[in-house]
């Protein structure tokens, strides 16, 4: 039974072997009729912090500014091109604006019905990029539509655990 303790960076059989060792010490020092209290120290074996997910990478992006305490990273749409967008944990699906859709030749697949936080319902031009890149993270036929703000939303980061911290957005994979 091999299990890791991943907060600790402790295996079981570690953790088995250490107080193992520890009850036969304690068992030791009291037929040994000595009055010492028996300690008990745990060693967990450390490991360098691993940024290895399975195969995967933790994904570190650079925040490059924040737009009202939003914070704004590089997205790079069909591999060519690379926009400013704010990452937008309450937006379902990702938005471009019309300069940026302009400028990758986005066709328009349709409308997408959106309700905003503050209950407005609009209809906005929908298609999909070829690729957007995040980093190292990639995301091919990718589903967006054309507003005026540009928002990575969850349709991109939902595979993810998202951390965001004063200068950087790190995105690690969901384990499934």
């Amino acid at each position: 039974m091999k299990q890791t303790f991943g907060w600790l960076g402790i295996t079981t059989a570690a953790m088995f072997i250490c107080l193992e060792s520890a009850s036969v010490a304690a068992i030791n020092q009291q037929n040994l009729n000595t009055h010492s209290v028996p300690s008990v120290e745990l060693l967990a074996q450390r490991r360098p912090f691993r940024r290895n997910f399975g195969a995967q990478d933790v994904i570190r992006v650079p925040i490059l500014e924040r737009v009202g305490g939003i914070p704004v990273i590089a997205v790079t749409l069909n591999g060519r091109q690379t926009f400013p967008m704010m990452i937008d944990t309450g937006a379902s699906l990702t938005v471009i604006t019309e300069e940026m859709a302009d400028a990758i030749n986005f066709r328009e697949q349709g409308k997408e019905a959106i309700i905003f936080g503050n209950g407005q319902v609009q209809e906005l031009p929908k298609g999909n990029v070829s690729s957007i890149h995040v980093g190292d993270a990639v995301m091919d036929d990718f589903t967006v539509l054309v507003g005026s703000a540009p928002l990575l939303g969850q349709n991109f980061f939902s595979d993810y655990n998202v951390t965001i911290r004063e200068n950087f957005i790190f995105f690690r994979p969901k384990i499934r």
